[in-house]
């Protein structure tokens, strides 16, 4: 009876021993790759892995400690025209827009003690970004070139209280160009549901600073033109900065997966 009852703790302390080790191995372990998106539950959304729209991946040099790469380009053009060739006034114009966005990131993860399926981590990384944009519209007129940004004209009107309207148009910078630097503190963590597979999130405090490129506007009359004038003859350069330092919330749950 003694023996059958050794046996059995025997028995238990080697199923408790293979159980313990495989909820272990959900996690992820060294010499292993891991790639991730995110989830938005509250608002339907399914993204890459941040705001910038970034492809994530983690390479682990050990099952502790892991590197981590995020980086996106983006290029965008857009063709826009009107073409009327009959009637007393022509038209015949058309508005190009262009631009690329470029980020890396580029960091480490060191991943703490947790538990069978926890694993949070602290990190640090360092991140670059770069916009480059531009836009040419031309017409039977003029050609008009931007470059650094796009513009956009909007017609507003204005009552000078005597029942009398003016009509004026504004033309505002759009989606300027930038390079940007930062520097952050990483903390989060992965929970393994199953083997290979994990859940997370994450959250940073850093310092990041922009600075915006500068938007020329060349307006070029075509022959017979030079008398007219434009609005956008007449608008200035464009420069500026940001300087942003505080904590940032990664939005929406990582889901990731080991490879």
């Amino acid at each position: 009876m003694k023996k059958t009852a050794v046996l059995l703790f025997a028995a238990l302390i080697v199923l408790s021993t293979r159980l313990t080790y495989a909820q272990d191995t959900l996690k992820t372990c060294a010499r292993s790759w891991t790639a991730e998106l995110n989830v938005n539950p509250f608002q339907g959304q399914i993204s890459l892995n941040n705001a910038l729209n970034q492809i994530k991946v983690r390479y682990f040099t050990t099952d502790k400690f892991a590197y981590r790469l995020a980086f996106n380009i983006n290029n965008i053009r857009k063709d826009n025209g009107q073409s009327n060739v009959y009637g007393t006034s022509p038209i015949e114009n058309s508005d190009i827009k262009k631009s690329t966005t470029f980020g890396l990131n580029l960091g480490f993860e060191k991943h703490l003690a947790g538990t069978r399926r926890l694993s949070p981590y602290l990190g640090a990384e360092i991140a670059y970004g770069s916009k480059n944009a531009n836009e040419t519209i031309d017409s039977k007129q003029s050609t008009t070139d931007i470059k650094g940004g796009w513009q956009s004209t909007q017609v507003l009107q204005y009552n000078n209280g005597n029942g009398t309207y003016y009509y004026y148009t504004t033309v505002n910078n759009t989606d300027n160009g930038y390079h940007s630097y930062g520097v952050n503190l990483v903390t989060g963590f992965d929970y393994y549901v199953a083997k290979n597979f994990f859940f997370g999130y994450e959250m940073l405090f850093g310092y990041n600073y922009t600075k915006y490129t500068k938007i020329e506007t060349t307006y070029t009359p075509k022959p017979g033109q030079e008398n007219q004038t434009s609005g956008n003859a007449s608008q200035p350069d464009f420069t500026g900065k940001e300087h942003s330092f505080g904590p940032k919330i990664i939005n929406g749950i990582r889901l990731g997966y080991t490879f």
